[in-house]
This record gives structure tokens, sequence and C-alpha cells, in this order.
């Protein structure tokens, strides 16, 4: 072949031929799979414009089965995997399909979160917690703060028993509530001292009717309450030791019990209910009403020593008894009594001349509260409450 840049002699006489130099160049490129590729299926491959020997042919650096080569597009076929709990992509004529079942976390404490392949998250309830909390007396309100994940507690709650020789016990109610998490109940929990509703007893022996106890959601105030258990009323200390009416110790409906009445020298209160029961009047007086539903029990009267009676319970409060005198009777032998507390409270006594009669009980009452249940005289001393989950 000739040289580039060489010339040519011509003998004499001979036509001298064109002078235009031929220059030959061979390029083999640095490809092989190139988008412009010379062989192969490429997009522009074969024996396309660009194929064969060419500048671009053969194995240069645009040859073969390049981006545009091979049996074109992403991913054929597609990546979808059919995973609810995969994420799938293609990258390089690769799928992926990177795990996102973390995603399924609701980041609620009270459920356990997975991802099932077919349907994707699920976030099912964690079981609760269990447990529970005693509330004694202490003359003072508690609280309780419902533990995460706790939909219904069960609440226990026993009255106080009266004060003085022979004071009636208080009741017990039961049932379960619905709350919330970090909800919080205010406990009080009665006491023989007449805290939380026991109507006063005057004397020297200081008959006081028995605290009832309850607890209250939303805040502290007695209308908040959502179960009461009934105080017993406070003991007859006249010329007997008359026993005061129980704790929810009356007549019962759906979700109330009444208080029972005292005992007292002229005769016995009566019994609550829907209403609260009747105080006994009569010359020495004798025993008060129990607490009911809607009204407190009534206090007895005495008709022979001033006419003078003790007081009437109301909503949450026992009566007080009378503040009547009457010498030794009232000094020595201990004077009146008052009505225990409750959803309604139990009347309180009056006496004439060593007679009376012992405080009225006060009424159980368990509200919405569902699985409920009430007992009459259930428990003696100081009251307590319950609390489980």
């Amino acid at each position: 072949g000739l040289v580039a840049g060489c010339s040519v002699v011509n003998a004499p006489g001979e036509s001298s031929p064109s002078q235009t130099t031929t220059t030959t160049t061979t390029h083999t490129g640095t490809g092989g799979t190139g988008a412009h590729g010379g062989g192969g299926s490429g997009a522009h491959g074969g024996t396309g414009a660009q194929g064969g020997t060419g500048a671009q042919g053969g194995t240069g650096a645009q040859g073969g089965t390049g981006a545009q080569g091979g049996t074109g597009g992403a991913c054929p076929g597609g990546c979808d995997d059919n995973n609810a709990c995969t994420q799938d992509s293609c990258a390089g004529n690769i799928c992926n399909h990177q795990d996102i079942s973390a995603s399924c976390n609701d980041n609620n404490p009270c459920t356990v979160d997975s991802c099932l392949p077919a349907t994707g998250c699920v976030n099912t309830p964690a079981p609760p917690p269990s447990g529970s909390q005693q509330f004694d007396y202490t003359g003072s309100s508690a609280s309780f703060v419902v533990p995460d994940c706790v939909t219904t507690v069960t609440i226990q709650v026993w009255g106080a028993q009266g004060n003085g020789g022979n004071g009636g016990l208080g009741g017990y109610a039961s049932g379960q509530l619905t709350v919330s998490g970090g909800q919080t109940l205010n406990v009080f929990v009665g006491g023989q001292t007449g805290w939380n509703g026991g109507g006063v007893g005057w004397g020297a022996i200081g008959a006081h009717g028995g605290g009832a106890s309850d607890v209250r959601a939303g805040s502290i105030n007695v209308t908040d309450r959502v179960i009461v258990a009934g105080g017993g009323g406070g003991g007859g200390n006249g010329d007997a030791q008359y026993p005061g009416g129980p704790g929810g110790g009356g007549n019962c409906g759906a979700n109330y019990c009444g208080g029972g009445g005292g005992v007292g020298y002229g005769g016995n209160g009566g019994p609550g209910g829907l209403d609260g029961g009747a105080g006994n009047s009569s010359t020495h007086s004798g025993g008060a009403g129990g607490g009911g539903l809607n009204s407190g029990g009534q206090g007895s009267c005495n008709t022979g020593y001033g006419g003078t009676c003790g007081g009437t319970g109301s909503l949450g409060h026992g009566g007080d008894g009378d503040t009547w005198e009457n010498g030794v009777c009232y000094n020595s032998w201990g004077g009146t009594a008052g009505g225990g507390g409750g959803y309604y409270g139990g009347g309180g006594t009056s006496v004439g001349y060593c007679g009376g009669g012992a405080g009225g009980g006060g009424s159980s009452w368990t509200g919405t509260l569902t699985a409920a249940s009430m007992s009459p005289g259930a428990q003696a001393g100081n009251g307590r409450v319950v609390i489980s989950w």
C-alpha cells in the first residue's frame, strides 16, 4: 500500500495519473458493547448505518449490546413480587425488593405490629397488663392512674363501720368501669371517724356515722362518683347499745341498695329504697332512717323532751345527731348518733332521757358500671378500695 505523503515519478512519455493522495486509516476503536456498536443486536447494531467495520464499528467503544441493545426496556416483565411487605424497583436491569415491614409500626404501645405478604400491615391489640392496687383509710383522697393499654378496671369499695359501741357495718359494692390508659381516678376511703360523709354524733362517745367509700372520675366532686359503698350508722348509746343501720342494708334496685334503718328505744328507723327511710318519732326517740337512691334517710325525733330531731341525710352525707342535751344521758351514756355516709346518707338521731337510738346506714350505688354487685353490712372498721385490671 502507499504510504501517505510520498509522490509518484512518471516515466517519460507516460501520462501523469491523478495527483490525489489516498490515505487509509484504520480505526479499531476501544469498544465492545457500545450504544452504537457494529455487530450484535444493539439498537443501532448489526449492519446499521454505523455498523460493519466503520469508524465506530467492530468492537468499538459504542459497540455490542449497550444500553440500547439487548432486548430493550427496563426490567422486562416488571418487578412486582406480589408481596405487600416489599417495595419493588428496578435499577440497572435488576429488580430490587426492599423490606418495608418496619413502616407498619404505628407508634402505639398497645398494639403488636406485623406485616402479612398477602395483605400488608396488621396492628393487633396487645394483651393488656394485669394487677391490682388497694387503698386504705388515710383521712384524705388518693389518685389512681390507669396503666397504659388498660381499657377496663374492676372497682371494689367497702364503706366504713359507724362509730360508737355498736356502729352499723359498712356496705360493699363492685363493678367494671371502661377507662383509657393515663386516665386519673380519684379514690375516697371512708373512716370510722366519719370522714367522707359520715354524720356527727354528739356526746361523750362520738357515735359518728361511718364514711362512705367511693371512686370519682373527671374531678373530685361528689357528683362525679361512679361507685359508692354506704357507711354504717353510728351506734346508739342511750340506755342500750342499739346497732346502727348497715350500709347498703335497705331495699335494692338495679344499681342501688338503700341503707338500713337504725335500731332505737322508741322503735326502729325505716330502710332506704328509692327514697330515704323514715326516722322513728316517739317520746324518747328511736332509730333513724337509711339513705335511699333519691333522698337521704330521715332523722329520728323525740316527742317528750323538746320535740327535737336528728338531721336528715343528703347527697353524699349522713345527717348529724341532735345536739339537745339531757344531762347524764348525753354526757356519760353517749348522746346522739350520726347517719352513715353514702350515695345518699342515713339520718341522725335524737334522744330523750337516755332513750334515743342509732343512726341510719348510707345507700350504696353502682351507677352505670357493668357486672355490678352489692352486699349489705360487709365491713368492720375503716373502709377500703381495691382497683384491679
